[in-house]
């Protein structure tokens, strides 16, 4: 009788892994910048991004893209800007922390106000199942 009951057990609980598993979801909280810069030569552009690699060291990121705007003859994209960064993490309070992290406040006042001529942010969540 045990036994039945165990292997009953057994099939009802392999039937709903599938349902447990479907239903844990994760948000990632998405972060990008894109920046236009008053001089936007080279030098200025690749020393920006190089420091952006650098916050990857921030912790609460996830994971963070850095490059230049790809040139595009579709009147729907926006190529005007000059740098763009992508940055994911866990959550938005993960994101505020990284906002006032130091190295973030730092990174600004050093290699991105002195040169910066506008810029947008755009944060959304996505959920993954």
């Amino acid at each position: 009788m045990k036994t039945s009951r165990l292997y009953i057990f057994i099939i009802l609980f392999l039937t709903l892994i599938p349902t447990i598993v479907i239903s844990a979801s994760t948000t990632i909280i998405h972060h990008q910048v894109f920046l236009w810069l008053e001089n936007n030569n080279n030098e200025t552009i690749d020393n920006i991004i190089y420091e952006t690699h650098k916050l990857k060291t921030i912790p609460g990121i996830i994971d963070l893209n850095v490059g230049t705007v790809v040139r595009s003859e579709r009147a729907i994209v926006d190529d005007s800007y000059h740098i763009g960064i992508h940055m994911t993490f866990e959550s938005i309070a993960d994101m505020k922390i990284y906002l006032q992290h130091p190295d973030h406040q730092e990174y600004l006042r050093i290699y991105v106000k002195p040169v910066l001529e506008k810029i947008r942010v755009y944060d959304f969540s996505e959920t993954v199942p």
